[in-house]
């Protein structure tokens, strides 16, 4: 039997970008894609710079050169965050056109991608407002999938602190407990959003949640 599709409203539809890892794609989320649109929200997931079929870029002379990922540094990892900005404006046109919540913002990472999430997720709410209209502080939710704290220098440390990511978003992360390099990535990140939050009197109204399947599996390989 095929499950129930659900149709929502435009202000009701949440908006949700998917992150793959490094050595990803767009389509390790096919899948999870899938799922969640027929639950009614709307998913971009896009091919980060060096991925995918983001693996070129047009010179100024026209030409195009592909991206070696294996020598992209720290700066070029970071400068995926524009990839980011460009699926949120997407979004943004969608918002105004009223078909989705740009306010209901989630943000999907996995590995790389949760650094990148969490970094991007900071710079959102982190932009100067305007007294004529408010300018970011969108995201709602962050999915951390096996995320690890730092890769070729590129590092979410600095991010966790702000008081977006530390205390205002809802946050989930999800790692496969027997794999042990990732699962001890995963209890660092958690134990240092974990110190900042206030815990709830009823378990429901958790906004920090950490889920531990018994599995190798990570990410992308899942």
């Amino acid at each position: 039997k095929k499950p129930k599709i659900e149709k929502k409203s435009g202000k009701e539809v949440v908006p949700v970008i998917l992150l793959h890892g490094w050595d990803g794609q767009r389509r390790d989320f096919d899948e999870l894609a899938s799922v969640l649109q027929k639950r009614g929200h709307a998913v971009i997931a896009p091919d980060l710079r060096g991925h995918g079929d983001s693996a070129t870029v047009t010179l100024a002379n026209g030409e195009t050169k592909e991206i070696e990922r294996d020598r992209m540094r720290s700066t070029d990892i970071a400068a995926m965050l524009l990839d980011v900005e460009a699926v949120k404006k997407f979004f943004l046109d969608k918002n105004n056109a009223g078909e989705v919540n740009i306010e209901l913002l989630c943000v999907v990472g996995a590995d790389v991608g949760a650094i990148l999430a969490v970094n991007w997720a900071a710079y959102d709410w982190s932009r100067r407002q305007l007294p004529a209209f408010k300018q970011g502080r969108d995201v709602r939710a962050l999915v951390l999938v096996s995320p690890t704290s730092a890769f070729k220098g590129y590092s979410l440390t600095t991010s966790l602190k702000h008081e977006a990511i530390d205390k205002l978003l809802s946050i989930m992360l999800i790692v496969g407990e027997e794999d042990r390099t990732a699962s001890r990535e995963a209890r660092t990140i958690h134990g240092r959003l974990e110190r900042m939050r206030v815990v709830p009197t009823d378990p429901k109204d958790a906004d920090l949640v950490y889920l531990k399947p018994n599995t190798t599996l990570q990410d992308r390989k899942s």
